[in-house]
């Protein structure tokens, strides 16, 4: 095996038991911190821009959602309901509930929440009540919000509070009742 001659890209020759001692030396890798994204961020011109506190803004979401969920069981004890989260590409956060009733669990869910699209230079914020498997609309409010802008957090948590206070359409929705074709 010594006899072996690899060619390095650096243009000697070493043979394996050489290669074998230079693989088995430790390497010294740089702390965590100091790799990556905070040296990035140390040179990427936007040391102002904060990215919004996505689990503050789904945590707001959902206290709403729930306060609406609290008011759909009042009024109708069969409903059930599951609150979601989700992130994707296409947008920084969809912050759901899923509402719908025991006797009816093949029938259309109806999912309300709030999405926040990133847009480049600012947030699409839009609330819906909408049919799951249907796509009929409910209810649909929408907004953009500058990036950087410190009432980002304040006015999706607005939009949430409004949706919480519509529990009649919501009701109707879950019953079949006053809805629209989405587009």
């Amino acid at each position: 095996m010594s006899a072996h001659v690899i060619e390095r890209t650096i243009g000697h020759a070493m043979n394996l038991p050489t290669i074998a001692r230079e693989v088995e030396k430790p390497v010294a890798w740089p702390e965590p911190d100091t790799v990556g994204l905070p040296r990035l961020r140390m040179f990427s011109g936007r040391e102002n821009d904060q990215e919004p506190d996505w689990d503050q803004i789904h945590g707001d979401v959902q206290r709403a959602l729930a306060e609406l969920w609290r008011k759909i069981s009042a009024a109708s004890p069969s409903a059930l309901s599951r609150p979601g989260r989700t992130e994707a590409p296409a947008f920084a956060l969809f912050s759901y509930r899923v509402f719908y009733v025991a006797d009816l669990d093949e029938d259309d869910p109806i999912v309300v929440g709030v999405t926040v699209e990133d847009q480049g230079t600012s947030y699409l914020v839009e609330g819906e009540v909408v049919g799951e498997e249907t796509g009929l609309l409910y209810f649909d409010e929408s907004f953009d919000v500058p990036k950087g802008s410190p009432d980002l957090a304040d006015r999706v948590g607005g939009l949430a509070a409004r949706i919480a206070g519509i529990e009649s359409i919501v009701l109707d929705a879950m019953f079949h009742r006053g809805a629209r074709e989405t587009e």
